[in-house]
């Protein structure tokens, strides 16, 4: 599972990492984490797995992130009762302490707004937005949560202008051809 892993990022990001160079993309490492056991196979349904098992399943997932991944994609599942959206410890203390990485977390489809208001743990796209920010989202597909609602929280002191900085700095950073020529 390790060279594989390499090897995918490799063929999209190229041997150097380079993404700045003609036919390069970046590679998007999906769902994080244990999506494949959703019960009874289908999509949106609940993930129950020992910290053991997690672990072994996360190993190609530490691979391409050692091989330079650019990106991480959540699962929209819950993962042991927690959507992995706004699973802090999945995404903050794992994905990035544990493992290092340090790319960008993209959502899946609407991810934050509507799944985690219909998970029941967001009372509105608000609530959602909070949660998946402060789990260590970086990226909001297609709900606009983010855009809707980071602005707000910032105004109203839950979460930080410089925090919301950071964020976007992961994705121009993730980009040359966006990042290039412009200074902080």
């Amino acid at each position: 599972h390790h060279r594989l892993a390499e090897a995918v990022v490799q063929g999209y990001q190229g041997d150097d990492g380079d993404l700045g160079r003609p036919g390069r993309m970046m590679a998007t490492l999906k769902h994080f984490a244990g999506y494949g056991l959703a019960l009874a196979g289908r999509d949106y349904a609940a993930v129950e797995a020992s910290p053991a098992t997690l672990m072994r399943i996360m190993e190609p997932f530490r691979a391409a992130i050692d091989a330079g991944a650019g990106a991480v994609m959540v699962a929209f599942s819950t993962l042991n009762d927690m959507p992995a959206t706004a699973h802090r410890v999945l995404l903050t203390d794992v994905l990035r302490q544990r493992f290092g990485f340090k790319g960008m977390v993209v959502t899946d489809f609407t991810a934050i707004n509507p799944e985690l208001v219909n998970h029941g743990i967001a009372a509105n796209a608000r609530e959602a937005a909070y949660l998946a920010f402060t789990a260590g989202v970086t990226v909001d597909l297609v709900s606009c949560a983010f855009l809707n609602h980071l602005e707000a929280l910032v105004s109203e002191g839950r979460i930080s202008e410089a925090e919301v900085t950071a964020r976007c700095r992961l994705v121009l950073e993730g980009f040359p051809d966006l990042s290039a020529g412009h200074g902080d």
